[in-house]
């Protein structure tokens, strides 16, 4: 019932967030081996980690979606297929959207208003990614 519904967008929320702090907590981790003086392949490690997990964590969370919120089934193939495809967009679109917003200042400019824009942005982007993997489905079902 409506329990379960919750609790089951809540676990995607928490696998989404989890994607998150990987990307931007290996950004972090990056900046302090390079300043604690530690070598170059560390820095290779996390660099290379931290995508792969992230990427691990988004193919989780767009393959729940996938599987489990379609009024109709869904044949395993094709979520798998799907949920690689929206996992490597939103892997892109976290980089991406890092950049921009780290590039134009405009959080320090304009507060609070700025995350607002930015996160109806991230919003919006994930939306279109959550589409671009059911269009997949959509297009391997009718092959």
């Amino acid at each position: 019932g409506n329990a379960a519904a919750f609790a089951f967008v809540a676990g995607i929320a928490l696998l989404a967030v989890f994607s998150f702090a990987l990307s931007y907590g290996a950004q972090a981790a990056q900046g302090a081996l390079t300043e604690a003086g530690f070598g170059a392949g560390a820095r290779l490690l996390i660099a290379i980690g931290s995508p792969l997990l992230g990427l691990a964590a988004g193919y989780v969370f767009f393959g729940l979606i996938y599987r489990y919120l379609p009024r109709v089934p869904v044949a395993r193939s094709s979520v798998r297929v799907a949920a690689l495809v929206s996992a490597v967009l939103w892997e892109v679109a976290k980089v991406a959207f890092g950049f921009f917003t780290r590039g134009l200042g405009l959080f320090s400019a304009y507060g609070p208003i700025a995350f607002a824009a930015g996160l109806l942005t991230w919003v919006y982007l994930t939306a279109v990614i959550i589409l671009v993997g059911a269009e997949v489905i959509k297009v391997r079902r009718s092959t």
